[in-house]
């Protein structure tokens, strides 16, 4: 098993950047990926919903 820590750099829709930083967790058989759980921090997602959506 595998852990991989990213920070991301992304431009949300309405043009202003955000810094995602993002957990996957690496499940392997011999040398090939049977498993991926992928994770977001969930202040960068939140503040683009909130952002985005519909009044």
């Amino acid at each position: 098993m595998t852990v991989v820590e990213m920070d991301g750099v992304a431009t949300a829709k309405d043009g202003i950047p955000y810094d995602p930083f993002y957990v996957w967790v690496c499940r392997f058989e011999g040398e090939t990926i049977v498993e991926v759980n992928a994770y977001i921090g969930s202040a960068a997602v939140n503040d683009i919903l909130e952002r985005l959506s519909p009044e």
